[in-house]
């Protein structure tokens, strides 16, 4: 069975106590004051004595947003292999012919990271950092 309560509801039951609430639930009293308002559970719930919250920031190098990237000028094979490409990444591209009708242009949206990837240093020389 599945018991689910809210720091509220647990603090009623302590008579306001809060050191004994974070006692019970192993966190830090401050947790408990954070929590203490809580009541709809919106932000935290304790299930099975085990408290859970939620959490709103996002984790390292998520996309901040995209871009689209043109390739130059290129043949009709060459347009569909790299399409071809993309597409296997889940990669939105779009295909436009020139102007002068003599190739073609693939435009792909890419991901812009708000931290840029770190190069492997598995393969590099601690002398050549």
């Amino acid at each position: 069975m599945i018991t689910t309560q809210t720091i509220p509801d647990l603090l009623v039951a302590a008579r306001g106590n809060q050191t004994e609430v974070a006692r019970q639930l192993d966190v830090n009293r401050a947790t408990i004051q954070k929590y203490a308002r809580d009541n709809n559970a919106t932000g935290h719930i304790i299930v099975n004595g085990c408290l859970m919250v939620k959490t709103a920031k996002k984790p390292r190098g998520v996309m901040a947003k995209s871009t689209w990237f043109t390739h130059e000028i290129m043949s009709t094979q060459q347009a569909e292999d790299l399409i071809k490409q993309y597409t296997l990444r889940n990669i939105q591209t779009s295909k436009q012919l020139s102007a002068d009708y003599t190739g073609w242009y693939v435009s792909a949206l890419l991901p812009e990271y708000r931290v840029e990837p770190r190069a492997s240093r598995t393969w590099q020389n601690p002398v050549w950092r």
